[in-house]
């Protein structure tokens, strides 16, 4: 799995390298996404503008990652594709993440 990791306005920002959020790198962002929240850092964003395709397993991993981090932290997400964007519709997840367009309005709130 490739992502880069940079701290920006408070949020630890992860921008997510990987075309295809499936199966075969869900547990493994999670994991890392995990050491991350254990490590102190309470305000994540996450760039998923490369990403292309998400399945239930991505999908889990980053419903984990918001109920780990709980009402006292902050998780962004911005730059979905229309595909990506499309199964958070279809999923209702759009009503439970913070969804911007673009990463300075995700990160001016």
């Amino acid at each position: 799995m490739i992502f880069i990791q940079e701290e920006h306005k408070g949020f630890t920002i992860v921008r997510f390298e990987e075309q295809r959020l499936d199966v075969l790198v869900a547990q493994e962002l999670k994991l890392e996404l995990l050491k991350l929240l254990e490590g102190g850092v309470g305000k994540l964003g996450l760039d998923l503008g490369k990403v292309s395709f998400v399945d239930s397993s991505g999908l889990g991993a980053l419903v984990a990652i918001l109920k780990k981090i709980g009402s006292e932290g902050a998780l962004r997400l911005w730059g979905l594709t229309p595909e990506v964007k499309s199964v958070f519709e279809l999923t209702q997840l759009y009503k439970v993440f913070d969804i911007y367009e673009l990463e300075q309005d995700a990160l001016s709130n």
